[in-house]
């Protein structure tokens, strides 16, 4: 009896189809795959990208704030408050002057106030500043401009200063500055997420040189011969005992760092 016998090629060519079908399907995982990659890398470039901008606005407003404070004058206030320094501090608000030269080339005195807050759920830093008349006796009567606002982001700003002891054992850092007849040894500019966790900050000295006055004992006001009678109960200004304290670079070149 004879019957015909299947070609050869038959179950070989249906197993090749299975293959090929097979190697297609993974294919199309594996660029799918590869698409999901690649656009979760595309993603996570562009947050960092924006991330990095981020802080190099910040950056920068904490880099022009810095070097403001350490051109810090010591400004001060007319009439009944004469001896204070306009010099207001808070965890959210800074204010002083600086001395700058006007058109005609000679020092003008402007006061330069920084603001620290949230707007619209973004932290936000705010800078604007006013001229100051030489009859100033009250910061209220400042007229600032509108200020301009030098960063937006995640990161919220806070202020803090750090206070000399009297016996000269260390520095105390508070919150608000209170002492208007004195000026904090520095300040510090913190920056937090919005959790509260500190991020980063940066101790800022103030480098002011002493008053005028503190060069010749008795002949005008001098706040570091001031604070050494406080602290030590030295003879009142004017009187024999009652000495600024000196630097060795020179009897009138005392620095309050």
């Amino acid at each position: 009896m004879t019957g015909r016998r299947p070609a050869r090629g038959a179950p070989r060519a249906g197993f090749v189809l299975v293959e090929a079908l097979a190697t297609l399907a993974i294919g199309a995982f594996v660029v799918a795959g590869l698409a999901g990659l690649i656009t979760v890398v595309i993603r996570l470039g562009d947050r960092t990208a924006a991330d990095l901008e981020r802080r190099e606005t910040i950056g920068r407003a904490v880099a022009g704030l810095e070097r403001e404070i350490r051109g810090m004058s010591r400004g001060r206030f007319a009439g009944e408050r004469h001896g204070d320094f306009l010099f207001a501090g808070g965890s959210d608000r800074l204010l002083f002057t600086l001395d700058r030269p006007d058109a005609t080339g000679l020092l003008a005195t402007a006061a330069v106030a920084y603001r620290a807050g949230v707007v619209e759920d973004r932290a936000v830093l705010l800078r604007t500043e006013a001229p100051v008349r030489p009859d100033l006796d009250d910061a209220r009567t400042l007229v600032f401009p509108a200020p301009v606002r030098l960063y937006q982001g995640d990161l919220r700003v806070a202020f803090a200063y750090f206070a000399a002891q009297a016996d000269g054992s260390g520095e105390v850092l508070t919150d608000d500055w209170t002492k208007p007849g004195k000026l904090p040894a520095a300040i510090r500019i913190a920056l937090t997420d919005r959790a509260g966790t500190l991020v980063d900050s940066v101790r800022v000295p103030i480098l002011v040189d002493a008053e005028p006055g503190c060069a010749v004992e008795g002949k005008g006001f001098c706040s570091l011969a001031d604070q050494q009678r406080q602290g030590e109960g030295a003879a009142p200004q004017g009187e024999p005992g009652a000495r600024p304290n000196r630097n060795r670079n020179g009897p009138a070149a005392a620095r309050v760092r």
